[in-house]
């Protein structure tokens, strides 16, 4: 994996590497820096890591050349000292990695997250690459299916949806209870959360707008946004959420582990906003916690929301989105907890694992079930 930070696509590595530990599967990591999910691994998992001066924190796509050149030995050594039989490439965001295992005759796997807008950041010799080196492909969802099968693979694609670890998701209530009071939230107050990285594609200047909108309607709400770092971008968003009045109703955290989920807990509702999404790691995760979710049909999350669940908004436009969560905060729009934490135990580890399993074992059993 590249980082082992808490990025959609690695939580959910994280989570199949977990699983598969505990079903005996033989499995290693090696990673470019020492991330905080490195240190929740099992301790049966070895763990390589590769860490370039300068490179933590910062930007993959801006640094991947120059990771490139320092890392390229870096698979080479791990292979030496644990032998595997597969070597499993987590994101399309590491062509050259699937590359030096064609030319040496390993089988490769490549788990995509990415949707065509991320293909924009490696050429075409390497997105050709990603599309006939790996022996099988897995996209965590129909949507990222599409696209691996647009750029024309069509056989050994599979579709195994992220899992969620309903057991790292427990928490107090009482402590979701004091981080409302902590930004002087009240009871009656209704939050609604978003999460994930502060750049376009989540689209956190459409949230503040959201609130710059509602909150001029007298509404009682807060809005609160969970990330990890910073950077110009973010620095943005928040003077624009000073600019539109929004300044003690619009808030960022940054939180990780348990604290992540806490404040997913203490949250009313979420609101994803993002332009594309494979997936939506963030909305299962809510509506197991039993939050309704809004959302545009930014891709993937159109796979999770069922009726009953919230709402999917077929237009770009604000004013709908805003309607749907109005309704919601009303009690207009039917909303059942029991029937939302039902739909994302489709999306459990357990269930998602065992599939997972299921479909490694179907395409390599040649390399070894025990083993990879």
């Amino acid at each position: 994996m590249p980082f082992a930070t808490r990025s959609g696509s690695e939580v959910a590595l994280h989570n199949l590497i977990c699983y598969a530990a505990r079903k005996g599967l033989t499995v290693a990591v090696a990673c470019r820096s020492n991330g905080e999910l490195l240190e929740q691994l099992p301790p049966s998992v070895p763990v390589f890591v590769h860490e370039t001066s300068g490179i933590v924190r910062r930007s993959f796509a801006s640094l991947s050349r120059r990771v490139q050149r320092d890392a390229d030995g870096f698979p080479t050594l791990v292979h030496a000292k644990f032998k595997p039989d597969i070597w499993y490439v987590n994101t399309i965001l590491q062509p050259w990695i699937l590359s030096q295992a064609a030319k040496k005759g390993i089988p490769s796997v490549l788990h995509t997250y990415e949707l065509e807008q991320v293909f924009a950041r490696i050429s075409e010799p390497e997105t050709n690459i990603l599309v006939t080196s790996p022996r099988l492909v897995v996209a965590c969802s129909e949507t990222a299916r599409s696209v691996i099968h647009t750029l024309g693979r069509s056989e050994r694609l599979e579709v195994n949806y992220p899992g969620i670890d309903p057991l790292s998701m427990k928490v107090e209530t009482e402590k979701s209870r004091q981080l409302r009071k902590s930004l002087g939230i009240g009871d009656d107050t209704f939050l609604w959360i978003m999460a994930g990285t502060m750049d376009p594609n989540k689209n956190p200047l459409r949230f503040v707008e959201l609130a710059g909108e509602m909150l001029s309607r007298d509404l009682d709400l807060h809005f609160l946004w969970v990330a990890s770092g910073h950077n110009g971008y973010s620095a943005y968003v928040r003077s624009k959420a000073r600019e539109l009045g929004t300044s003690g109703k619009v808030t960022f955290v940054d939180a990780s582990g348990a604290d992540y989920y806490a404040w997913l807990n203490a949250a009313d509702g979420a609101v994803i906003t993002s332009f594309k999404e494979s997936f939506s790691l963030v909305a299962a995760e809510a509506a197991h916690l039993g939050k309704p979710v809004v959302s545009f049909d930014s891709g993937g999350v159109k796979e999770i929301v069922r009726e009953g669940m919230g709402k999917v908004i077929d237009s770009w436009n604000n004013a709908d989105l805003i309607s749907a969560m109005i309704s919601i905060m009303n009690g207009e729009l039917f909303f059942d907890p029991a029937i939302a934490r039902a739909r994302v135990q489709e999306f459990s580890i357990e269930v998602q694992g065992a599939q997972w399993l299921d479909i490694m074992r179907r395409h390599f059993a040649d390399a070894g079930a025990s083993s990879l």
